[in-house]
């Protein structure tokens, strides 16, 4: 659970009835809400180079209805019933005290993002079932930590993915996500520069996008270039 969590009366019990209820469930997760009520996407599917093109390119935001266009993020699900998914986000969930200690503790190599999606993964290697049950609910309070560091918390980020990728996929693969993410950035660096001549109120705003993705490009580049003896 994280610090900025606030859970509901009743969910904690919710959550391990269902545990109890299902033992192929290694870990499952509430109804998670932002501070206004509003829904927050807690499902996951496990990143592939396909959904995470479709995020860097805007697919993803342009038809969030569309499963087959969907980022990682299940917006396209509503969170409305019991369903098994490939990954609960790591804000708050249940985990089953023998599937801990099957699969083990969180991957210290990964700084705050993607420790539960490589968990979710190695969970799901081992046989358990992640599962989002609506039964319980809870206040997330989003972004309240990192939102003041945005550069810092973008390499941070990328470096995680990046581990992730070397992880769990080829070379190739991890050539895949390092086009992608070349490719974003640079779009998202390009987009900002216009922005900020074309419209002066956005300034400030497109100065934090260019400062993210030129920071997440110079790390992305000099790590593409070999070392020198």
């Amino acid at each position: 659970m994280n610090p900025d969590v606030i859970v509901f009366p009743g969910c904690l019990d919710a959550l391990a009835d269902f545990l109890d209820q299902n033992p192929n469930a290694g870990n499952v997760g509430p109804r998670v809400l932002n501070p206004d009520m509003s829904m927050q996407s807690t499902c996951r599917r496990f990143p592939t180079l396909w959904n995470n093109f479709c995020s860097a390119t805007g697919l993803s935001a342009r038809f969030k209805n569309s499963k087959f266009f969907a980022g990682e993020h299940m917006f396209y699900f509503p969170h409305d019933r019991t369903l098994t998914v490939d990954v609960l986000v790591g804000c708050f969930s249940m985990i089953r005290r023998e599937a801990l200690d099957t699969v083990g503790l969180l991957d210290e190599g990964l700084f705050m993002y993607g420790d539960d999606v490589d968990w979710c993964r190695r969970a799901r290697n081992a046989g358990w079932q992640m599962v989002f049950h609506p039964g319980g609910q809870a206040i997330h309070d989003r972004g309240k930590t990192t939102a003041p560091y945005p550069v810092r918390f973008a390499v941070a980020q990328q470096r995680s993915v990046l581990h992730y990728w070397t992880k769990h996929h080829s070379s190739l693969g991890v050539l895949g996500i390092r086009s992608i993410m070349l490719f974003h950035h640079l779009l998202r660096y390009t987009f900002a520069v216009l922005s900020g001549l074309s419209n002066s109120a956005k300034g400030a705003q497109s100065d934090v996008r260019k400062q993210v993705s030129g920071a997440c490009l110079r790390e992305l580049l000099s790590e593409s270039v070999p070392n020198k003896a």
